[in-house]
């Protein structure tokens, strides 16, 4: 009987509201996608999409912050 009663409420559930869990599924799936990187001067990681990018000699770095973008141009500049 509690079976029979949970099928329907899942029937009618999915019926009402049938892309509201396939949105939200999306949604965090692009959250936890994001690669992490290293910071080459402190070297923590962080997400890519939160870094500093920098592009030197065809590699790209990414940083946590620009005082340790700037740190880096100046080793690898002079």
């Amino acid at each position: 009987m509690i079976a029979a009663g949970y099928g329907i409420y899942r029937s009618l559930k999915s019926w009402a509201v049938p892309n509201q869990s396939r949105q939200m599924g999306n949604q965090d799936r692009d959250q936890i996608e994001d690669v992490m990187v290293k910071d080459p001067v402190c070297q923590v990681y962080l997400p890519q999409r939160e870094g500093h990018m920098w592009r030197y000699k065809g590699d790209t770095f990414y940083f946590c912050s620009t005082e340790c973008l700037e740190k880096f141009k100046k080793e690898k500049t002079g």
